[in-house]
């Protein structure tokens, strides 16, 4: 970077008219061009003092404030949801878990269920670290909002503590499988659909065909009765003996409100969530709930993007889904 200073005036010019136009132009140029380096050198000098500063301030143990650290799970269980998938809990799961200035960790949870693959990686990180001696970890405590039912219970089943409103629903430990079979449809319109295999079940949840007895029997015995035994492991793994396991209806995919949940065990108090960060607040004494994750802000642009992805791969694949 330069400065220029003004050419002084020769004495004798040959065309003072032509010169003194000159001048006048260039001292304009010469002032612009001085400004121009003014300002990157002030730009410069902040950015340096700008760095530096940020240098000096990470360097620096800054004290946290001591807080409750609230994680929101929200809607359908599934790996598209960032509100409800195993992936996205886990990163401010092992945050909380990490930040020495949280002192308890509390769940809002809001979900009707959802993938049984997600629901149990998320119990496995919650039990691993719930199994901890209570002096060696955080409590972990979970809120119920509208509904925790079905995959959320077996999400959170080994929780240190579940809250619940009076009107929450809680439950339906069960499994459930859900499909479109249209060969009716096709047959009506002429269509035959062959379909060539090499193994007797490779074609079993084709959507283009019906279901014949045996086969539902099979389904319902080798594929989804595994499931729904390791479910009921699951929270019983969890809740102990906080549940009313003399209770016919619990494990059959029956639905409770709050109260009800408390009798048989899968809620241990009626508390509403406003109230529960309250009394977590007094009990470790913070003055503030810091919430970990929030949902992702609303665009237009994303909403339609993600119904056109989800409805291609609902044509493209084979509409069968296994849920909790």
């Amino acid at each position: 970077m330069f400065w220029f200073k003004k050419k002084p005036k020769v004495e004798e010019e040959k065309n003072p008219r032509l010169a003194s136009v000159l001048d006048r132009h260039l001292s304009k140029y010469i002032r612009v061009v001085n400004i121009n380096n003014s300002v990157k050198t002030a730009m410069i000098l902040f950015g340096l003092t700008f760095f530096m500063f940020n240098i000096l301030i990470g360097s620096m143990d800054v004290k946290k404030t001591d807080h409750i650290a609230s994680i929101g799970f929200t809607g359908t269980i599934s790996t598209e949801n960032p509100m409800a998938n195993a992936r996205s809990f886990s990163e401010v799961f092992f945050k909380a878990i990490e930040d020495t200035s949280a002192k308890a960790i509390v769940i809002i949870a809001n979900s009707g269920g959802g993938s049984p693959t997600q629901a149990e990686a998320i119990n496995q990180m919650v039990s691993e670290y719930t199994a901890l001696p209570l002096a060696e970890r955080k409590p972990v405590y979970v809120t119920v909002q509208e509904v925790c039912a079905s995959a959320c219970v077996l999400a959170f089943a080994s929780a240190d503590k579940i809250m619940a409103h009076h009107n929450s629903l809680v439950g339906s430990i069960s499994v459930r499988m859900d499909g479109w079979a249209i060969d009716k449809f096709l047959k009506n319109l002429d269509i035959e659909r062959k379909v060539i295999t090499t193994g007797k079940y490779k074609a079993l949840f084709d959507p283009y065909r019906n279901l014949d007895e045996s086969e539902a029997d099979f389904i319902r015995t080798e594929v989804m009765g595994p499931m729904h035994k390791h479910f009921v492991d699951t929270v019983i793994a969890g809740r102990g003996d906080k549940l009313d396991l003399s209770n016919e209806m619990l494990f059959t995919g029956m639905i409770w409100t709050g109260q009800d949940g408390v009798s048989v065990g899968l809620v241990d108090q009626i508390q509403s969530t406003y109230y529960v960060e309250e009394e977590l607040k007094e009990m470790f004494s913070v003055s503030e709930v810091k919430r970990y994750n929030r949902p992702p802000r609303f665009n237009l642009k994303g909403m339609f993007g993600a119904s056109i992805e989800n409805a291609i791969r609902s044509i493209l694949t084979e509409d069968i889904q296994i849920t909790m």
